[in-house]
């Protein structure tokens, strides 16, 4: 009955090692694929960050372009203006207001004794 004891008991340390073994390479295979999980995802955050800057600056940049093109029409409406106060002395030329739709000027034509004859609406287009 001894042998088979101390042949059960040895069976048993072997399968507690074995088990034990299988447990530590369980254990570091779930820490690799932690490590690997968490460096994915920071590269994903990363990308995304970089994208985000990449578009901010590109937003930055069109908004630059979209100011200096308004400063570039609202030239134009004054040299507009400016040109036709020229020619047409007699007549009312009014700017329309800045974000309203339609004309960027209105002219309004007066015949030879102050009357009203119409109104001619102009509008700049900025060529690029």
């Amino acid at each position: 009955m001894r042998p088979q004891r101390a042949l059960e008991e040895e069976k048993r340390k072997l399968d507690l090692t074995i088990e034990r073994r299988v447990q530590a390479s369980i254990s570091e295979i779930q820490i690799k694929a932690r490590q690997e999980a968490d460096e994915t995802a920071r590269l994903r955050v990363a990308e995304k960050d970089q994208t985000i800057e990449s578009m901010s600056r590109t937003i930055q940049k069109l908004k630059r372009k979209a100011e200096h093109g308004s400063q570039q029409s609202q030239g134009e409406v004054l040299e507009l203006e400016e040109l036709l106060c020229g020619r047409f002395p007699a007549d009312s030329i009014e700017p329309v207001g800045k974000g309203e739709l339609g004309a960027d000027v209105i002219q309004q034509v007066n015949g030879a004794i102050g009357q009203s004859a119409g109104i001619i609406l102009w509008e700049t287009k900025l060529g690029n």
